[in-house]
C-alpha cells in the first residue's frame, strides 16, 4: 500500500513540476489528490497520527503565507497549497526538510541562470518544481 501511495505522489509531483514550469499554475485537482493521499497514509499506514499530519499541514504553509504578506508575490497560492497538502503526507519535520531543499535548489538555479544571462534579478520563477523535488526527496 505504501509503495502505491509513493507512486501516486511521484506521478502527481511530476505533473505539478511540468505544469508549473510551463504555465506557472498548479491545478487544485493535483493538490486535492495529494491531500487525499496524505489522509490515506495517515489512516492506513500510520494509524492516524493526527497531530503529525496537522502540524505538517501548517508548519511550512503558514510561514510561507506570512512571508507572502511581508514580501508580496514571493510565493504563489499553488505553492502554499502544495506545501500544506504535502505536509499532511510528510509530517512537519520532513516538510521543513523538503522546504529547505527546495529553497536551496531554487537559489542554485537562480544563480546558475543569472550566470548564463537567462534570468534577471527581477524575473519571477516557478517555485513549484523545486518544492516538488524537495517533497520527492523527503518522501523516499
Amino acid at each position: 500500500m505504501e509503495f502505491n501511495l509513493k507512486l501516486c505522489m511521484t506521478v502527481l509531483l511530476i505533473l505539478i513540476t511540468y505544469q508549473d514550469w510551463k504555465e506557472r499554475k498548479i491545478r487544485n485537482q493535483y493538490i486535492i489528490l495529494i491531500f487525499l493521499i496524505g489522509i490515506m497514509k495517515g489512516g492506513y499506514i500510520q494509524q492516524w497520527g493526527w497531530t503529525k499530519q496537522v502540524l505538517g499541514l501548517v508548519s511550512v504553509s503558514i510561514p510561507m503565507f506570512l512571508l507572502n504578506q511581508i514580501f508580496p508575490n514571493s510565493f504563489g497560492m499553488g505553492d502554499l497549497k502544495l506545501a500544506g497538502a504535502a505536509g499532511i503526507y510528510l509530517g512537519a519535520r520532513k516538510m521543513w526538510s523538503a522546504f529547505c531543499i527546495s529553497i536551496f535548489l531554487a537559489g542554485a538555479y537562480i544563480i546558475f541562470a543569472q550566470g548564463l544571462k537567462k534570468h534577471k534579478s527581477k524575473d519571477i520563477i516557478a517555485f513549484g518544481p523545486f518544492l516538488s523535488i524537495g517533497i520527492f526527496l523527503c518522501m523516499l
